[in-house]
């Protein structure tokens, strides 16, 4: 299943981590999720897709949320493996135990971008200015 998903063949998705292996992440790995929820009526509400995927869509944009935990560094990806996957359908409910963690929204940097643009036009016409000869 996580081979369509990814679009990759089975052989390459890696049974240590289904989604960094198969690629998976935004869109795809919210509808790969939903899709063992419908074929095996995973209960899914404790699953947090922040620790294991990159759910930007499109994969690699800024992300807005961070996953911090207890010494105040940033977590590193969770690999969801295929006995992870095997036990949830097995038990009807996602069972990975998390570490303690808070979860820091750093709001959307895109508003940055705007600004970014205008002044940086600003400053090279204030340059050129200042330096063309008179």
């Amino acid at each position: 299943m996580a081979a369509d998903y990814s679009g990759r063949r089975a052989e390459q998705v890696d049974r240590a981590d289904v989604f960094g292996a198969g690629k998976l992440a935004g869109d795809d790995a919210d509808e790969f999720i939903e899709a063992l929820v419908k074929s095996y009526g995973i209960d899914f509400a404790e699953f947090r897709d922040y620790l294991h995927y990159d759910g930007n869509d499109p994969q690699g944009s800024i992300s807005t949320s961070w996953a911090i935990g207890t010494d105040g560094k940033r977590l590193a990806i969770v690999p969801v493996s295929l006995a992870d996957l095997l036990s949830a359908a097995e038990s009807g409910k996602w069972q990975v135990a998390y570490p303690e963690h808070r979860l820091v929204d750093r709001g959307s940097l895109y508003f940055l971008v705007l600004p970014l643009i205008v002044g940086s036009i600003l400053l090279l016409i204030a340059l050129w200015g200042a330096w063309r000869p008179l």
